[in-house]
């Protein structure tokens, strides 16, 4: 079985076990509870950093342009 146990961090993200070995996928204070070393970045949008048996592997950004018609709506929404 590839995919072991899941856990959900509350305010930090997740911990899962994949292959036999600890992935961990979530935010800053993710790394540092578990005293992962990891590169910050300040890339605009939510940043997930990702490490694999507490050795940092590196990070994703999620973000979202704002579309033209958002102005629109939201004051159809009022």
């Amino acid at each position: 079985e590839r995919i072991g146990e899941i856990k959900e961090i509350s305010g930090y993200g997740v911990e899962a076990e994949i292959d036999g070995c600890v992935i961990y996928v979530g935010n800053d204070k993710l790394m540092e509870k578990y005293q992962i070393s990891y590169e910050m970045t300040e890339a605009p949008g939510t940043v997930i950093y990702v490490a694999k048996e507490n050795q940092y592997l590196g990070y994703l950004v999620i973000g979202d342009e704002i579309k033209s018609d958002s102005k629109q709506a939201v004051a159809q929404l009022k």
